[in-house]
């Protein structure tokens, strides 16, 4: 028998949100009227007269979702409109809303006042009300908004994120990619109507939100059909001054990524939705790029979002130190990605990182090389750096993909010169050098 701390072991930086989730939810239970419970966008249970109401929860925190000093207001109506979202995405309509908000006691009243009264404008744009909640105390500063649900959804019109199809059209309602430089992560407005107008007028055969990203999304609605897929980002639709791969990898636009097979979408196409992709029969997108967590192919992207500050180093020894404290905790199949300015101290980091490893051999730059690799620890590191590659098809040539198929630990510097070719559970760094010389490191 499995001690049950065994089975619970590691922190939770070191298994990530997927796995945490997984772990939360591998032994619950559902009772005869759930009919979905965790995995999708919203659960789904059915009252004794045969009605669908959807159940959905979405928090903020200050410092990850939103920065202190954002407009109250603003603030209000994200934390309501992302749980809006994900009602839009199951093709449903908000009822009712339940709200817990915890800070700390030295917050200003009027800044709380004024998130209540983003909230109950975002929820009443919907027909929907605020009717109850939860306030509590924080034993520090920041501040969390909690929202809870109900929605209504019809049984034909309720849609799942698992029933994409071979052959079947990827399409968003919007454009992607620069939400948090654009200031749109504050602002979006959530797809109810168009996804009413859908689910009235069109089979669709998956649907779910965007709000990771849709490099951690797309994966996630693939996953749960069974199907592969194809992305051409020569026909993604960006927002203006953005990059395929910004659309990819950004987060919080908070569009639907729907599926429906081709003759739907003959039907339905309009000025509104932009067609993205093609569900394929084998599981491979236009770079090949292996998604090692589920042994199916698919795109790697993070979620920028706001940053972490973990170290703030004086000099190269603290810097090295800070960097041998995380490589003591990395597990095999880590993958790290550095970005920074030149000379930011991304090199110095590495060092420590090796050495926290436990190997023995000199740590240089790998501007040149490409690759370099340290095999005396206790687990292979292979150092990347992707400077000096112009085209993302460089990579081949030198086992990019060989050496994530490794158990060993991938260090990239310059990572985000081609951010969708690293796996979805990349580790992003930013080093700076801050006005006082100090360099810090933040995890994003």
């Amino acid at each position: 028998m499995v001690d049950s701390t065994q089975k619970r072991a590691g922190r939770v930086g070191e298994i990530g949100e997927e796995e945490l989730v997984r772990r939360l939810t591998s032994e619950l239970t559902n009772q005869s009227d759930v009919l979905v419970g965790p995995g999708d966008d919203c659960a789904v249970v059915e009252n004794s007269e045969g009605e669908w109401f959807l159940l959905k929860t979405d928090c903020i925190v200050e410092g990850i979702h939103f920065s202190a000093g954002t407009n109250p207001e603003q603030v209000g109506r994200k934390a309501m409109n992302r749980a809006l979202s994900d009602i839009a995405a199951m093709g449903g309509l908000p009822r009712h809303a339940l709200v817990t908000i915890a800070v700390g006691a030295e917050r200003e009243v009027a800044e709380v006042e004024g998130w209540y009264a983003g909230m109950r404008a975002a929820a009443e744009t919907f027909g929907c009300g605020i009717v109850g909640g939860e306030t509590s105390s924080l034993p520090t500063g920041g501040g969390i908004i909690s929202v809870a649900l109900v929605g209504t959804v019809e049984p034909q019109n309720c849609i799942r994120r698992s029933g994409a199809d071979l052959g079947d059209v990827i399409a968003v309602t919007g454009m992607l990619g620069g939400s948090f430089e654009s200031g749109r992560h504050l602002d979006f407005v959530p797809r109810i109507r168009e996804a009413r107008f859908l689910v009235e007028n069109a089979s669709l055969s998956a649907m779910m939100d965007l709000s990771d990203g849709l490099g951690s999304d797309l994966p996630r609605l693939i996953e749960a059909s069974g199907v592969g897929f194809r992305i051409d980002p020569e026909i993604l639709p960006l927002h203006d001054g953005v990059s395929p791969g910004q659309a990819v990898c950004d987060g919080e636009d908070y569009e639907l990524l729907l599926t429906m097979s081709q003759d739907e979408w003959s039907k339905i196409q309009s000025v509104w939705i932009q067609k993205i992709s093609r569900n394929t029969a084998d599981p491979y997108w236009r770079y090949h790029k292996r998604d090692r967590n589920t042994d199916r192919f698919g795109m790697g992207a993070f979620s920028r979002g706001m940053s972490e500050v973990i170290v703030e180093a004086n000099s190269e020894e603290e810097m090295i130190e800070a960097g041998k404290r995380l490589g003591e905790s990395l597990k095999p199949s880590s993958v790290l990605a550095l970005c920074g300015q030149l000379g930011a101290g991304k090199t110095h980091f590495s060092k420590g990182l090796v050495s926290g490893i436990g190997a023995s051999e000199l740590v240089t730059s790998p501007t040149f090389s490409l690759i370099n690799e340290y095999r005396s620890g206790r687990i292979p590191i292979f150092h990347f750096d992707f400077y000096r590659i112009d085209e993302r098809e460089e990579l081949p040539s030198i086992g990019w993909d060989g050496y994530l198929d490794e158990e060993g630990v991938v260090i990239v510097e310059w990572a985000d010169k081609f951010p969708e070719l690293l796996p979805p559970e990349t580790v992003w760094y930013e080093i700076q050098i801050l006005e006082s010389g100090a360099h810090q490191v933040s995890r994003r």
